[in-house]
């Protein structure tokens, strides 16, 4: 879960972190994160600034602790109603229908003591999927691994883009 969905929780169950832990609302916390490509490793690291503009026209985004990043490509993956998505909304960017831009997602859990070698913090995967990215998830007791693409870009082929990527993890054949 993000920050945003943990505080959006609190607000809710007008509760705190520390008894969301305690009732197994989240049973698992990492500091860290890594990003790959189908060649290895691109990024790794642990998450200390979180976005709150963006400057399309100078690809800028500028941090909570006031640090402005300059990139060629923004990835947002703070979900529909994201800063990211209004920043391209206000800015003319997003024009298709909203049913244009629907996704599909596939997930499978895998017992944890099934398979020790998964790592212990969330991967975010890119170039299985078109126009969409995989991911790795540790918990408690599974790993989480998903996929998930635009529907008009895979066109049909997500089973087999998911199956592709499952045979990178350290998974058994049959839990393929």
């Amino acid at each position: 879960m993000t920050w945003k969905t943990i505080k959006t929780l609190e607000e809710i169950f007008k509760t705190d972190l520390n008894y969301l832990k305690s009732q197994g609302v989240i049973n698992y916390q990492s500091e860290k994160y890594a990003i790959y490509n189908q060649k290895g490793e691109l990024i790794r690291g642990k998450p200390e600034e979180r976005a709150v503009s963006f400057d399309i026209q100078n690809s800028e985004v500028e941090t909570d602790k006031g640090n402005i990043f300059k990139a060629r490509f923004i990835l947002g993956t703070d979900g529909v109603l994201s800063k990211t998505r209004n920043a391209l909304n206000k800015a003319g960017l997003i024009r298709d229908k909203w049913s244009a831009g629907l996704a599909t997602a596939l997930e499978t859990f895998i017992p944890k003591q099934e398979c020790p070698a998964f790592p212990d913090h969330p991967i975010i995967y890119f170039g299985y999927i078109p126009w969409g990215y995989a991911w790795s998830f540790p918990g408690a007791e599974n790993q989480i691994l998903g996929i998930c693409g635009l529907n008009r870009k895979v066109k049909g082929r997500f089973k087999e883009c998911f199956y592709n990527f499952l045979k990178t993890q350290p998974v058994s054949k049959k839990q393929l």
